[in-house]
Parts: structure tokens; sequence; C-alpha cells
């Protein structure tokens, strides 16, 4: 019988678990870049720095490393629902780099680029596009997560009362206040509820949040 308690093995901690995950992924986008750059730099018989085998391998290999690391930081690590950055980014990461490969696998051939390789071109942009969008949202995120913890613990509370509206908006004159929110039980219109609300934050519908 072993007296050690397993979870203290190095393989088991959250920090090999994240490192393991972090390096597939990695791995996944390199080898998402080193796929295509051999398929397309050998198409015209020169080897290219790349074997035919090994871009094979390495196209295979990309999407599996990429759901592998993604799910074991997801899944496997602490806290990991909030997946880090490189896992989060994981498939833009990987449309780029194969859009990359393609491109300069192309490119190494020196013949020009037409009209059938611009969806690689597309990948390359859209990749980053897509990082650039889930980093705006992000910050988006965390700043109304903010505000609403600024609100709960120095907002001011107020009664409102429920309406058929979905969607936020603001008298200009600065009177009625809207917000969106689900709440538990059975609500029926003009039913009245506790808010709380930022004074400082006018025309936000983060700035309001239900309290009961």
């Amino acid at each position: 019988m072993s007296l050690t308690d397993p979870d203290r093995h190095w393989w088991r901690t959250n920090a090999t678990r994240r490192a393991v995950a972090h390096v597939c992924v990695a791995l996944g986008v390199i080898a998402g870049f080193i796929g295509p750059y051999g398929i397309f730099s050998t198409m015209d018989g020169d080897t290219g720095g790349v074997s035919q085998p090994v871009a094979l391998v390495c196209t295979i290999a990309a999407i599996p490393l990429l759901v592998g690391g993604s799910l074991l930081r997801a899944f496997g690590v602490d806290g990991g629902a909030s997946a880090s950055r490189i896992t989060t980014w994981s498939i833009p990461l990987y449309f780029t780099a194969t859009g990359l490969g393609a491109v300069f696998g192309v490119r190494s051939t020196g013949a020009p680029m037409n009209a059938h390789h611009a969806v690689f071109v597309v990948f390359a942009i859209g990749g980053v596009i897509a990082i650039i969008v889930m980093e705006v949202l992000r910050l988006r995120s965390r700043s109304a997560a903010a505000m609403r913890d600024r609100i709960e613990r120095h907002g001011v509370t107020a009664r409102g009362i429920v309406t058929r509206s979905t969607s936020y908006s603001r008298n200009h004159r600065g009177r009625p206040r809207w917000t969106r929110a689900t709440i538990p039980g059975s609500h029926a219109n003009g039913a009245a509820v506790t808010v709380r609300y930022s004074p400082t934050d006018r025309g936000n519908a983060a700035a309001v949040i239900v309290t009961g």
C-alpha cells in the first residue's frame, strides 16, 4: 500500500497539466503551419525543406493536438473553465497558421499567388480578426463584471418596474433607466423589483442590476 498522495506526483499537478496543455496547443499551431507549408512547397517536386510525409503527419496531428490541449486545460486543471488565452485563441491561431503556411509554401516555390490561393489569405486574416474580436468581447465582459461588482457594493437601491421591453434604452432626459436580466420566479408586467444602480454611469445597461 502506498502512503503517497497521488495528487502530489509531479505529473498530476495543476502546473504540469497546464504546461502540457499549452505545449499541445503550441505544437498544434506549429503543425498547422508546417503541414500546408510542406504540401504547397513540394507541389513542383522540390522538397522545400519539408517532406511530404512530415507535412501529412503535421496536417493530421494539428487538430487533435489543439483539441486535446484545450480539453486538458479546461477540464484537467483547477479553474480551467476560464481557459487561458492560448487555449481560447487555439482555433483562430490554427486558421492563421494554416493560411500563412500555405501562402509561404506557395511563395517558396517562386510561383505567383492566384485566385485559388486567396482562401488561405482569408484564413490568415480571419484568424487575426477573430482574436481581436474575442479580446474586445473579453474586455467588455470584464468591464461589465467590474461595474456590477462596484454597484453591488456601492450602488443606490431603488424600486424598479418589470416591463415587456427586452432591449436596453434610455430616455434622453435621464428619467427612466432600463436593464435586462433573468430572474427566478414568475413576474407579471408592472411588478415591482428591487434594483441597484450607479448614478454616475448613465446610459449603460450594466449599471442597473436586479437584486430582488
